[in-house]
């Protein structure tokens, strides 16, 4: 029900408690259903969703945009040299994972007890 609002669905089935898989009819809507529902609050945890098309699994620890092109993304020598030069001189920011999700969802993060729900979201 929660993911028929993005449309059409072929099934949606429980795979085992914690884990369930919807297929869509349509590309578009699993990928709607997949921006719309990835890390979003269900029963105080937020949901992790895959997105299966065409044999590949797409998950949320990829980057956004290397998840949704149609083609990974190739940079070319010299951009290489010149992205490689820009990273030593600024480290990559640190994170904590329960500082986002307190801000943007105010929970407290993931417990070490309770796993996130995680659905599989297929064509």
């Amino acid at each position: 029900e929660l993911f028929s609002v993005c449309g059409a669905l072929k099934r949606a089935r429980l795979v085992h408690p914690g884990v369930a898989e919807v297929v869509f009819v349509k590309k578009e809507d699993a990928i709607t259903a997949y921006k719309k529902y990835n890390n979003r609050c269900l029963d105080g945890q937020p949901m992790k969703c895959n997105l299966h098309m065409n044999g590949n699994v797409i998950t949320s620890d990829q980057p956004i945009l290397l998840r949704l092109s149609d083609t990974p993304s190739v940079k070319k020598e010299g951009e290489l040299r010149r992205s490689s030069a820009s990273t030593a001189s600024n480290p990559p920011a640190e994170v904590d994972p329960d500082t986002i999700l307190k801000a943007l969802f105010k929970s407290s993060g993931v417990s070490a007890s309770v796993q996130p729900t995680e659905f599989k979201i297929k064509l």
